[in-house]
Protein backbone atom coordinates (compact mmCIF):
# COMPACT_ATOMS: atom_id res chain seq x y z
CA UNK A 1 0.00 0.00 0.00
CA UNK A 2 1.43 3.69 -0.59
CA UNK A 3 0.30 6.78 -0.47
CA UNK A 4 1.10 9.53 -3.10
CA UNK A 5 0.87 13.31 -1.10
CA UNK A 6 0.56 16.54 -3.06
CA UNK A 7 4.11 17.34 -2.09
CA UNK A 8 4.80 14.34 -4.46
CA UNK A 9 6.85 11.17 -3.48
CA UNK A 10 5.40 7.99 -2.51
CA UNK A 11 4.94 7.12 0.83
CA UNK A 12 4.71 3.12 1.32
CA UNK A 13 3.01 1.92 4.42
CA UNK A 14 0.94 -1.01 5.54
CA UNK A 15 -1.12 -1.52 9.03
CA UNK A 16 -2.01 -4.48 10.01
CA UNK A 17 -5.74 -4.27 12.29
CA UNK A 18 -6.91 -7.01 15.00
CA UNK A 19 -10.92 -7.00 14.75
CA UNK A 20 -12.77 -8.99 17.90
CA UNK A 21 -15.65 -11.25 15.48
CA UNK A 22 -17.23 -11.92 18.78
CA UNK A 23 -18.02 -9.13 21.25
CA UNK A 24 -19.99 -11.01 23.72
CA UNK A 25 -17.66 -13.81 25.37
CA UNK A 26 -17.57 -13.47 29.01
CA UNK A 27 -20.88 -12.69 31.47
CA UNK A 28 -19.61 -9.24 31.98
CA UNK A 29 -19.98 -8.76 28.26
CA UNK A 30 -23.83 -10.31 28.58
CA UNK A 31 -24.05 -7.92 30.99
CA UNK A 32 -23.42 -5.04 28.37
CA UNK A 33 -25.75 -6.81 25.99
CA UNK A 34 -28.48 -6.56 28.47
CA UNK A 35 -27.56 -3.19 29.30
CA UNK A 36 -27.56 -1.80 25.39
CA UNK A 37 -31.42 -4.28 24.63
CA UNK A 38 -33.03 -2.54 27.70
CA UNK A 39 -31.82 1.14 26.29
CA UNK A 40 -32.78 0.13 22.81
CA UNK A 41 -36.13 -0.44 23.91
CA UNK A 42 -36.79 2.47 26.00
CA UNK A 43 -35.75 4.49 22.88
CA UNK A 44 -38.27 2.67 20.90
CA UNK A 45 -40.88 3.05 23.59
CA UNK A 46 -40.50 6.76 23.71
CA UNK A 47 -40.40 7.21 20.20
CA UNK A 48 -43.58 5.23 19.70
CA UNK A 49 -45.25 8.12 22.59
CA UNK A 50 -43.90 10.79 20.90
CA UNK A 51 -45.24 9.83 17.96
CA UNK A 52 -48.86 9.02 19.09
CA UNK A 53 -48.48 12.60 21.42
CA UNK A 54 -47.89 14.39 18.10
CA UNK A 55 -50.62 12.48 15.79
CA UNK A 56 -53.27 13.06 18.74
CA UNK A 57 -51.94 16.83 18.13
CA UNK A 58 -52.59 17.02 14.57
CA UNK A 59 -55.64 15.57 14.72
CA UNK A 60 -56.61 18.13 17.22
CA UNK A 61 -55.35 20.92 15.07
CA UNK A 62 -57.26 19.68 11.76
CA UNK A 63 -60.31 19.81 13.76
CA UNK A 64 -60.16 23.10 14.47
CA UNK A 65 -59.28 26.91 12.57
CA UNK A 66 -56.61 29.40 13.55
CA UNK A 67 -60.21 31.15 15.60
CA UNK A 68 -60.78 28.10 17.78
CA UNK A 69 -64.06 27.28 15.70
CA UNK A 70 -64.94 23.98 14.26
CA UNK A 71 -64.38 23.89 10.32
CA UNK A 72 -68.24 23.24 9.36
CA UNK A 73 -69.26 26.28 11.56
CA UNK A 74 -66.63 28.97 10.24
CA UNK A 75 -66.50 31.48 7.07
CA UNK A 76 -64.09 33.66 6.91
CA UNK A 77 -65.20 37.57 6.86
CA UNK A 78 -63.35 37.83 3.44
CA UNK A 79 -61.00 35.63 1.32
CA UNK A 80 -57.15 36.77 0.79
CA UNK A 81 -56.80 34.69 -2.57
CA UNK A 82 -56.38 35.61 -5.17
CA UNK A 83 -54.79 38.98 -3.77
CA UNK A 84 -56.38 41.99 -4.77
CA UNK A 85 -53.18 44.46 -5.39
CA UNK A 86 -54.04 46.23 -1.82
CA UNK A 87 -51.56 46.19 0.87
CA UNK A 88 -52.12 46.36 4.19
Amino acid sequence: MAELPATGGVIPSWQLRTVKLLRYVTPSDYFVLACEIIFMLFIVYYCIEEAIEVSSSIAALSSQTSSGVKGEDYEPAESFWPPTGRQL
